[in-house]
């Protein structure tokens, strides 16, 4: 048993400075738990506070390129049309969603993506174009049929001839010049 000095006072008094040696061991016990609860505490609002800083500096890009590494199912929206499917490449600035049915390529920037996770699955999904112009041009390389959805106005259907500097010549039933700033997305069969 432990003792303080004595002071002066009545025995009630020096009683209440007398410590036992349980009550140092209760006082260590309280202190590590309030210690070790505050070290969680703080911990947690630094992953929390990390986490939203590396939230505000990703891109759509980076939403999709994760996406498709988990295998998460997507959802791409532009205007009144979705589509759902995995991601099966994630250029710089666009990306291409199978559906099992159709093929969609559109620019990160012209679709509202939305995910739901799944628990097994992902790939890489290298895209062969680096950027969407340069998909594009791609297309037009393979001479493939393809719908072309633009925005506000009717889809055109066709082969890409020419990837020009604003604009797309698309052959068809009537040859048609879309400004690139219209073409919102390109479907295709697998």
């Amino acid at each position: 048993m432990a003792t303080y000095p004595q002071v002066v006072g009545n025995r009630k008094e020096r009683e209440k400075l007398t410590w036992h040696s349980d009550d140092f061991e209760e006082l260590g016990s309280e202190l590590r738990r309030r210690m070790g609860a505050e070290i969680r505490d703080e911990a947690e609002e630094i992953e929390q506070l990390a986490d939203l800083q590396r939230r505000r500096r990703s891109s759509l890009n980076d939403v999709a390129t994760a996406a498709m590494h988990r295998g998460d199912s997507v959802t791409i929206a532009i205007g009144e049309r979705s589509w759902k499917g995995a991601l099966q490449a994630v250029g710089e600035d666009y990306l291409r969603l199978g559906t099992g049915q159709v093929v969609v390529e559109c620019p990160s920037a012209a679709a509202i993506i939305t995910t739901e996770g799944s628990r097994a699955g992902g790939h890489s999904g290298r895209p062969a174009s680096a950027t969407w112009r340069a998909r594009l041009a791609e297309i037009a390389a393979d001479e493939k049929t393809v719908q072309i959805v633009l925005r506000d106005s009717e889809d055109v259907v066709g082969r890409i001839e020419v990837v020009a500097t604003d604009h797309l010549e698309v052959s068809g039933e009537n040859p048609s010049y879309i400004p690139l700033s219209l073409v919102v997305a390109i479907t295709f069969d697998p």
